[in-house]
Parts: C-alpha cells; structure tokens; sequence
C-alpha cells in the first residue's frame, strides 16, 4: 500500500500482493478463442483466474467484457472505467488493467491507480468472455 495525491487529495493505493503470481499458472483448456474474444465457459471450473490486459497505445477508444457475468467497460480516451453501471475515474494515459475473479468476487487494479474496487458477479464460475482486439498483450492465469 501507498499514499497519492489525487485531484488535491491524499488517497490510499492498494496493489496486488506480489505473492500472488508465485501461485499462478497460465490457463489454457478450458480456453475458446474466436474472433479476438475468449471464453472460458465450463461450471466445473472453480479456481480463481488473474487476467492482466495492456492495451494498445492507439487502440480502441471503448472496450467491452464480461467477467463471471459482469459488464466491465473501459472508455480510455474518458478515463472512465464502468463496472456494473457504476463509474470509476482512472488516468487517461492507463494502459494496463488487472482482474482477479475468484467465485463471486471480481478485484479490479490499474497499474497506475492500484485497487479500482472489490465486486460481487453474477456467477459463481468462471465464465469469462474479453475482447482482445483494442489490446496489445494479455495473459491469463489460473490461481493454484
């Protein structure tokens, strides 16, 4: 954790413990891949997945997925990122984003702003379908 002024204020920055990616394997069955979207849509699937996003220096102005039910929306070019219908304001120059879904929980982080918020989602399983086609990298992971 970490103190930044923000905006005038002081406000506390939570990370991702660096712990966390000891524990991590990449994720590969249960993958589906079509037209720039994954899927991963299996109930039997129960670990808790990372997905780190970077997204493209002139990528697409608005990106789209849905994490175990969950909208998650990304307006860059706003610096508005909206989850559930609720928006959170991230900077403009953000380009990297990670999500950790475990169960019913989604913890949303930007590289430069630390912890966005803690989520509840709609299923208790992963089901996940992202768009990569506005991004530049990903990878996903599965927590052992």
């Amino acid at each position: 954790m970490s103190c930044k002024k923000k905006d005038g204020q002081w406000i506390l920055i939570q990370k991702p413990i660096r712990e966390l990616m000891e524990h991590a394997s990449p994720i590969s069955q249960f993958l589906d891949m079509k037209d720039d979207v994954v899927h991963i849509h299996d109930k039997a699937y129960r670990k808790a997945v990372v997905i780190y996003v970077k997204l493209k220096e002139e990528g697409s102005n608005e990106l789209r997925w849905k994490l175990n039910g969950t909208v998650v929306e990304y307006t860059q070019n706003a610096g508005r990122l909206r989850i559930d219908n609720k928006s959170y304001h991230v900077s403009k120059e953000e380009r990297e984003l990670l999500f950790i879904v475990d169960d019913r929980i989604l913890e949303v982080f930007s590289k430069q702003d630390g912890m966005i918020g803690t989520f509840e989602t709609d299923h208790p399983y992963a089901a996940l379908d992202i768009d990569f086609s506005g991004l530049e990298d990903y990878e996903i992971y599965e927590i052992d």
